[in-house]
């Protein structure tokens, strides 16, 4: 008998990614010539959910585009990744768009302009049916959308009896009514930095209920902080040309895993071989490995 599929809501932003691949980054006032410019879907909510549906998990994408070409675009990479799109709503602002530079070492810089993520309001919120939230296993959220509309997302999600993952990118001040409406963190160095700077110490996020605090460090792998013990899950040793989307690919892959039964350190370990094979492609979307590749290098979670 097949295992049943995690089921997993994905809300936040969609953007299109403009790509440009250069030798270095450049310093302030500096100006290069790109080797290689990329049109391509993205929008850390949007790549979660891809990355989430490839990774062999049933996922519905809500969120925001705008009236034009780019939203249509984005709806279709959705759809043909089988990702859920019904409640992807149009707004009358401009689908929202990321800048990205990415050098030779694979080490990137993003600017975002949010246009129609920032019209994903509560009311829009309120008017989409919440039916598969309801009965999703897990719920992934991300900071792209507006605080207002994240928070009621995860009281509403919380009140379902459905877990909710929180990848908090980028950094944002963080409350504790959301905090505690989550049960996994997925922050990077940064992310987790600004919210003990806002005052969260790790004893005052576990008391809030987070089970797990995962914190990514790229090439260096993922801490993993419980209240009990911290343990180091090793980065994977790969060729890799772009890190653009392999945060998106590590929560994604962790939130399947863990949605399918696997504890937090196994679920980590494949999400780490998932996001590690990610960089050694172009793009965010582009890169995103399918279930079978991960089962081909030997990793599993079951």
């Amino acid at each position: 008998m097949a295992a049943k599929k995690p089921v997993i809501t994905v809300a936040g932003s969609l953007n299109m990614d403009l790509t440009a691949y250069v030798e270095t980054l450049p310093q302030p006032g500096q100006t290069l010539s790109s080797k290689k410019f990329v049109v391509s879907p993205g929008g850390k909510g949007a790549n979660q959910a891809v990355a989430a549906s490839r990774l062999g998990a049933v996922v519905s994408m809500y969120g925001c585009i705008g009236m034009d070409s780019y939203g249509q675009q984005l709806v279709q990479s959705l759809q043909q990744s089988e990702v859920l799109v019904e409640n992807v709503a149009s707004v009358e602002e401009n689908t929202g768009l990321a800048l990205i530079l990415v050098e030779d070492s694979s080490e990137n810089e993003i600017v975002v302009v949010p246009g129609a993520n920032h019209g994903f309001t509560t009311d829009v919120w309120r008017q989409m049916d919440h039916s598969f939230l309801k009965r999703s296993d897990t719920l992934l959220l991300q900071h792209e959308i507006p605080m207002e509309t994240l928070e009621q997302i995860a009281r509403d999600a919380h009140h379902a009896g459905v877990r909710a993952i929180l990848n908090p990118a980028p950094a944002r001040k963080l409350s504790a009514d959301l905090l505690a409406c989550i049960e996994i963190l997925i922050p990077n160095q940064t992310e987790l930095a600004q919210i003990q700077a806002d005052g969260f110490s790790m004893n005052d996020l576990f008391s809030l209920g987070i089970q797990a605090i995962l914190e990514t460090r790229g090439k260096d792998g993922v801490f993993i902080y419980t209240k009990h013990d911290t343990q180091h899950v090793e980065g994977l040793t790969v060729d890799a040309i772009d890190a653009v989307g392999a945060g998106d690919t590590f929560v994604a892959a962790f939130a399947v895993a863990y949605s399918a039964g696997a504890d937090v350190l196994k679920a980590a370990r494949y999400a780490n071989c998932a996001a590690a094979l990610s960089t050694t492609r172009s793009g965010a979307q582009a890169s995103f490995p399918y279930a079978e590749e991960i089962t081909n290098l030997g990793v599993s979670y079951s």
